[in-house]
């Protein structure tokens, strides 16, 4: 097999489909002014076997280089473990060829590919790459036909119930205007927390441009008290990438009404996993996080973030 560097639009004919939105070449041109370079790596034996989009900044090349998780790309299900094995050494060839000392990968949880993913995790390991763990919750939306009955407990059901009762509304939102509002909310919360929000509003309309992306609302008495944006990483999951509430509302049970109804409107839409995103930062958990993400029903699965230095 061999590694070779192509151009992003040879790249992005080659890879029509990606495991998730991470990879595509759409989303990491539109970040790449984040690095010094995009990378973009064919893998190949006669015919194309996989791809790997990296960003290089001083002196490591990075997948992904803005986003929660990448990896490599293939256009079937018939990659071999060898050949992942195979393309992971190719690319400490290429990165020493290039001057480059360090190589990380995260990568996504298992449910977007268990297969792929871990013959890409396995073979990582056998490469010696150093391992962060962090914790991530999903909701199969399959458990939302008995959500209050089978999968959330006294305490929570209560929160849940109370919340549903004391008047709050959740709605969609599309105009401009108004995903200001559900980005404000979102950047506020984040900040009274100690949270940096990383994407900024003009950006965040930027990638609405290459994909799908909902905006939510949830009103009490007519005034916003907690929002929602999700994005549709592939065509059956959805993940909330940012969520938040007004703290003086928090009595109300916002976030709780929140996850219920972006969980029956996804069940309704036929997305089959919701993705809730990790509850841990390089490896140390957020108890509070985990707790809600528990309490709501969401089960835990494991992402890893792989490092090694090469030079």
């Amino acid at each position: 097999m061999n590694v070779e560097e192509i151009l992003s639009d040879e790249y992005h004919d080659i890879f029509k489909q990606h495991y998730h939105i991470y990879n595509s070449v759409p989303f990491n041109t539109l970040n790449e002014y984040k690095c010094d370079k995009v990378a973009y790596l064919l893998f190949h034996e006669n015919k194309t076997k996989l791809g790997l989009i990296g960003g290089i900044k001083n002196g490591e090349i990075s997948s992904p280089f803005s986003a929660p998780f990448g990896g490599f790309s293939a256009n079937n299900d018939t990659i071999k473990f060898s050949e992942v094995n195979e393309a992971i050494q190719l690319l400490e060839v290429y990165s020493r060829q290039n001057n480059l000392k360090k190589i990380r990968f995260t990568l996504p949880p298992y449910f977007y590919n268990e297969d792929f993913f871990s013959k890409t995790f396995y073979s990582l390991v056998l490469n010696e790459y150093i391992t962060t763990t962090d914790i991530n919750f999903h909701f199969c939306t399959s458990d939302f036909a008995n959500y209050k009955e089978c999968k959330i407990e006294k305490k929570p059901r209560q929160n849940l119930n109370k919340a549903l009762n004391i008047g709050l509304e959740f709605k969609q939102v599309f105009s401009d205007s108004e995903k200001l509002i559900v980005y404000n909310i979102i950047r506020d919360n984040k900040e009274r927390k100690g949270r940096p929000t990383y994407v900024n509003f003009p950006h965040l309309l930027d990638v609405c441009k290459i994909t799908t992306i909902d905006f939510f609302l949830v009103l009490y008495h007519g005034k916003p008290v907690a929002s929602a944006i999700v994005y549709h990483v592939t065509e059956d999951i959805a993940q909330i990438v940012y969520w938040g509430d007004i703290c003086e509302y928090s009595v109300c049970r916002s976030m709780n009404y929140l996850a219920f109804k972006v969980f029956e409107f996804y069940y309704k839409q036929k997305v089959k996993i919701i993705d809730l995103a990790t509850s841990s930062l390089k490896g140390t958990p957020n108890l509070g996080l985990c707790n809600f993400k528990e309490n709501i029903g969401c089960s835990a699965g494991l992402k890893y973030t792989m490092q090694k230095n090469i030079l």
